[in-house]
Parts: structure tokens; C-alpha cells; sequence
């Protein structure tokens, strides 16, 4: 699905999946648990929603944000 069609680009996704590939150390079941998990950061919604709503951009700004704030808590 191209980005002007309403479909997220290739590289956000890209960019999203490896930052979470590399979150789980590359446990696919937890991707892919994750992925379909509602998350309270997203209004209860799963994050494959996002996606499917083409907001690729502002899931992978969570993503982030999740990460930064749980390494400063490290």
C-alpha cells in the first residue's frame, strides 16, 4: 500500500518493527504479542491498529518514547 493511498510507508514500518525487534531481542512471539495487545499509551487500542489507520508515524513516537523513558529509569 503506497503512503498517498492512506497506507503507512514502508520505512516507518520498517523503522518500527526493527526498534521493537530489537526491544524483545528478537522474540517474534512477543512482537507479535505486543503488536496485538491493547496498550494503554494508545487509548486501549492494539498498535497493529495504528498501522491500520496509517498513524505509523506517531506509534513509532510512542515506541521511542517508551524506550527512552524506561532506559532512564534503568
Amino acid at each position: 500500500m503506497a503512503e498517498g493511498a492512506g497506507g503507512p510507508s514502508a520505512s516507518k514500518l520498517e523503522q518500527i518493527l526493527e526498534i521493537i525487534y530489537i526491544y524483545f531481542k528478537g522474540d517474534r512471539a512477543k512482537v507479535d504479542d505486543w503488536l496485538r495487545t491493547p496498550n494503554a499509551m494508545l487509548q486501549n487500542q492494539p498498535p497493529i491498529e495504528m498501522i491500520r489507520q496509517g498513524r505509523p508515524e506517531k506509534l513509532l513516537e510512542l515506541v521511542q518514547h517508551a524506550i527512552e523513558v524506561e532506559e532512564s529509569g534503568r
